[in-house]
């Protein structure tokens, strides 16, 4: 068997970053995952100027050879009426391609990755975690989203079913005719929703792509929702051609539905396997790369003792920092009488452009209030390193 300093299973975002974070720090580090890479994700592919700075990223750089799309205005309103325009006087956000942007942070994260490997067995035998009878760690990680083996294997409650987030995306790279034709430019991000406040459907175009999407709170006939949606959006020439049928579903718990353990003896979760997303929007990278830091902090402060006690603070940081965001939170009964003011309500909110830039964009998409919870040069001030870490023979 292999011997590592931490196994993380997962190798999107919250893995690759906590990868990146470890081996800078001396560890040995390595990451598992089913998929090959570079890999399609069913996602909007959008970051901000905080995983930006929370990854230290250069723009410029990886903007020379990945598509890299700033956004400084926003498209927002009601499906069915007149929407509104928001703009800023910078970039607000970036649009990435994902199987891009995935590939480029697992490439840059120094730890030794094994791809096309699915997790079918885990065990604990005196003290370490074994992964397919080929790892042997002190500290497993699971980063594999919502049906992360590491998370199963915890047996915990993952919430109610049937307020999962669920929706579906479709990419594709625009012909010359339909980059010609296509009336959305890139600097602009639209977002359309529901009058009920459930849920809402985009387009976002990043250079030579087009990335069309949906999100409802509850799991009936997503599909369904999404035709209507692409409907309404060639009816009213919003992409006036034939759409890709490179379709993919999706869908995810947020940290108001969930009762997830994230923690115990030598085991953390992070990403969506933690069951993290936001509430308010889709925007799951950030969270993803921040529970990724708070995992690393958490880590180096354990001095290799990977107890349930001293990982005990990772979760209750993780619970605290995102469970701030209670402003919003979207009321669930579907009473008659609860549909018809969310209805009503929907409808007089988002005709505000001051609701729309301070609450809809400000606060819950963009989060600006927010700073990033552990950049890289205030984790500069911890102590972390990897004498931290067990001694253990590897051959014991």
């Amino acid at each position: 068997m292999q011997y590592c300093d931490a196994l993380i299973v997962g190798a999107g975002p919250a893995g690759s970053t906590l990868a990146w974070r470890l081996t800078q720090a001396g560890y040995n580090v390595h990451i598992v995952d089913r998929a090959t890479f570079p890999r399609e994700t069913p996602c909007a592919g959008w970051i901000t100027p905080q995983v930006v700075e929370s990854l230290e990223l250069s723009l410029l750089d990886y903007g020379e050879s990945h598509t890299l799309q700033p956004v400084s205005a926003f498209v927002t309103g009601i499906i069915g009426r007149e929407p509104l325009f928001t703009g800023y006087r910078e970039p607000v956000g970036y649009g990435v391609i994902r199987s891009e942007f995935d590939h480029y942070l697992l490439e840059r994260s120094g730890a030794r990755y094994h791809l096309s490997q699915a997790v079918e067995c885990i065990r604990r035998h005196q003290g370490l975690w074994e992964i397919n009878e080929r790892f042997r760690t002190p500290l497993l990680i699971g980063a594999g989203g919502r049906f992360c083996p590491v998370a199963r294997h915890l047996g915990t409650d993952r919430g109610c079913p049937e307020r999962a987030v669920s929706g579906e995306v479709m990419e594709w790279r625009l012909d010359a005719w339909q980059k010609a034709n296509c009336p959305s430019r890139g600097k602009a991000a639209e977002l359309y929703f529901y009058p009920d406040l459930k849920g809402y459907g985009w387009i976002f175009r990043k250079h030579d792509y087009l990335n069309i999407g949906l999100r409802r709170d509850d799991a009936h006939e997503p599909n369904a929702h999404f035709e209507n949606f692409v409907h309404w959006l060639q009816e009213t020439r919003r992409v006036p051609f034939d759409l890709s049928p490179n379709r993919r579903e999706d869908a995810y718990l947020t940290h108001t539905s969930s009762n997830q353990t994230i923690a115990a003896e030598g085991i953390l979760l992070i990403g969506d396997a933690a069951d993290i997303a936001p509430a308010q929007s889709d925007e799951g990278i950030r969270t993803a790369v921040e529970s990724a830091l708070i995992a690393a902090h958490a880590i180096g402060n354990a001095p290799g003792d990977y107890s349930e006690t001293n990982l005990r603070g990772y979760e209750y940081r993780l619970r605290s920092h995102f469970g701030r965001r209670s402003l919003g939170k979207r009321i669930h009964s579907d009473t008659p009488i609860a549909s018809a003011l969310r209805r009503r309500m929907g409808t007089w909110l988002l005709e505000h452009p001051t609701f729309v830039e301070k609450i809809l964009l400000n606060r819950w998409l963009l989060r600006r209030h927010e700073s990033p919870w552990l950049t890289p040069k205030t984790a500069s001030r911890v102590q972390f390193s990897s004498t931290n870490s067990p001694q253990i023979d590897p051959t014991d």
